[in-house]
């Protein structure tokens, strides 16, 4: 598809004096800044990307199943929507339909099952951005959104004076600006607040402008890179703390 609108461009600069740039972004980022008003002159959008992914629904289920007992007995999943979620997982036709709109971030999508969907699909999802990362231009992006599947940085790891954030979707990482929020994108130091957990390795920056935050391992203090299978799930005692200070 590029190649094509590659010539189409050159073509159109023959006949013309005008200059058409091209730009290759996530296809949910592309939809995000086109909701908010961002000005393109056309977007070419691949459709019902997770359709590519090949996946065992049986396995599907167990997973999200599993998701939502862990997460129901650790508080973090209310009963009624454990309830929606198993319901939704018994549904051959209903299941395929929540999960593309769980994906694609649309409105219509049930908020409280979406942490059911990402333990659930994260091991498929992680593997297809194991094999697309490598083909993607990653030291170019700097974006907060993924620049694999266009999720939110669930994570972060700070070494050596840079930051990168950790997909919470599919576990990708990427560069980001460490003096920015990758919520807001807000780069003022003052609306910054910080707090470590008692070993100091695990730390939460928060944005007092728009009340979100990250949380995220010192990776020069744990003399080691960030295991995306067991920090975010170690660190969720910071989760706690955040919550209690106001922050999401």
């Amino acid at each position: 598809m590029r190649h094509v609108l590659i010539e189409l461009c050159d073509d159109l600069a023959q006949r013309s004096d005008q200059r058409v740039s091209i730009m290759a972004v996530g296809g949910v980022d592309a939809v995000r800044r086109i909701r908010a008003g961002e000005a393109f002159d056309f977007a070419v959008l691949a459709a019902d990307a997770i359709d590519d992914l090949v996946l065992d629904w049986s396995d599907v289920r167990r997973l999200c199943g599993q998701a939502a007992d862990l997460l129901r007995r650790a508080d973090f999943l209310e009963p009624d929507v454990e309830a929606r979620a198993l319901a939704c997982l018994r549904d051959a036709h209903g299941l395929p339909v929540a999960l593309r709109r769980w994906f694609d971030l649309d409105a219509a999508a049930d908020a409280g099952a979406a942490q059911v969907w990402t333990f659930g699909l994260r091991p498929y999802l992680t593997r297809a951005a194991a094999a697309l990362l490598p083909r993607l231009a990653a030291a170019e992006w700097q974006r907060a959104t993924c620049l694999v599947c266009g999720g939110d940085a669930e994570f972060a790891a700070w070494s050596g004076g840079e930051r990168r954030l950790v997909c919470g979707r599919c576990a990708a990482q990427w560069s980001f600006d460490p003096s920015r929020c990758p919520h807001c994108l807000d780069a003022n130091a003052a609306s910054r607040q910080s707090f470590s957990d008692p070993s100091r390795l695990y730390r939460v920056e928060a944005c007092t402008q728009c009340r979100r935050y990250v949380k995220g391992l010192d990776e020069d203090r744990a003399g080691r890179t960030v295991l995306v299978a067991y920090d975010p799930i170690a660190t969720i005692p910071l989760d706690a703390a955040a919550a209690q200070l106001g922050f999401e």
